[in-house]
């Protein structure tokens, strides 16, 4: 049912006639984020990519549609109140390779600027996040143990503080001994590969040091987290890194005492993964993004518009 919804809303272009008549004049000011992780063909069981195909379909249909920009020029016009209608930004969040080999090219072929948010520590693949440990323990585990099953080690993980998350990532790797093939290995950005794209125009944020819940974390260490991933992107780039992304980014992954650290860090704004369009009214540090996870284009642009319009 959902499918020939969808169908026919995108036949009959109905988000061409009715973008115009709901953004005017009450939701004129507004805005929308949308968030990519991975861009690739590997069939992640775990952590599904968006396909490079799929992404293009996605982008040239923002191109047509809607007017894609820079993302820390669209936060500058709606703090002056002057977004433009139909506005809307492109990012990524932790800084995966595949960002670079497959979502680059597709970005550069049709003039789309981006954001990705870095998680600096991961980059020239130093440290495997923590969460892909898990998915690679998982997916490539050589032991069984009933005792585990992913769904509860990644709530159980997301509950810790980053300390005792390490160890109990390691013992549940232990656990599975995974045997990783070589191309998994070394999954993350380098950092030449991020000053290739940042003279193509795209744009770089942080994601903090380590991908911490922020929430569960001291303030102290919140602070060190945002301090140091912006330096490092600075010292890396020779751009600021003014804009954060909260790793995990839902309503329990940040407080008020991490939306302070963020502005007293420095950081013009703060984007979360809470799904809905940005106004000249949201909260500077709790900005929201959102992602229509469908592979349809029907469904896509059908979601896409409902969450423009009501999320």
């Amino acid at each position: 049912m959902k499918r020939s919804v969808a169908g026919l809303f995108t036949k009959l272009r109905l988000d061409d006639i009715l973008n115009p008549v709901l953004e005017y004049p009450k939701n004129r000011h507004r805005y929308q984020v949308l968030v990519y992780h991975k861009v690739s063909p590997d069939p992640h069981p775990f952590f599904q990519p968006t396909p490079p195909g799929e992404f293009e379909r996605q982008v040239l249909f923002l191109k047509e549609h809607y007017r894609v920009m820079d993302l820390e020029e669209l936060v500058d016009r709606s703090a002056r109140g002057s977004i433009p209608r139909n506005a809307v930004a492109i990012t990524f969040d932790d800084g995966y390779r595949d960002n670079y080999d497959f979502a680059f090219p597709i970005l550069r072929k049709h003039g789309i600027p981006a954001t990705i948010f870095l998680t600096t520590s991961a980059l020239d693949n130093q440290q495997k996040l923590w969460h892909d440990h898990v998915f690679d323990s998982f997916r490539f585990a050589t032991k069984r143990d009933p005792s585990l099953t992913l769904e509860d080690v990644i709530r159980r993980a997301k509950g810790m503080r980053a300390q005792e998350r390490s160890g109990y990532v390691m013992k549940v790797t232990d656990m599975l001994a995974p045997e990783i093939p070589e191309p998994f290995k070394a999954p993350m950005l380098s950092w030449n590969q991020v000053i290739e794209m940042k003279k193509s125009g795209i744009a770089f944020g942080s994601h903090t040091c380590t991908h911490p819940i922020l929430a569960r974390e001291k303030q102290t260490d919140v602070i060190r987290e945002l301090v140091e991933s912006r330096s490092e992107i600075r010292e890396r780039t020779g751009n600021d890194a003014l804009l954060l992304a909260y790793p995990n980014g839902l309503k329990n992954d940040f407080s008020d005492e991490v939306v302070e650290a963020a502005r007293k860090t420095g950081y013009k704004c703060a984007f979360t993964m809470i799904t809905g369009p940005n106004s000249t009214g949201t909260h500077p540090y709790k900005l929201k993004r959102g992602q229509p996870w469908q592979t349809d284009p029907s469904i896509f642009r059908f979601v896409f518009f409902l969450q423009r319009h009501f999320g």
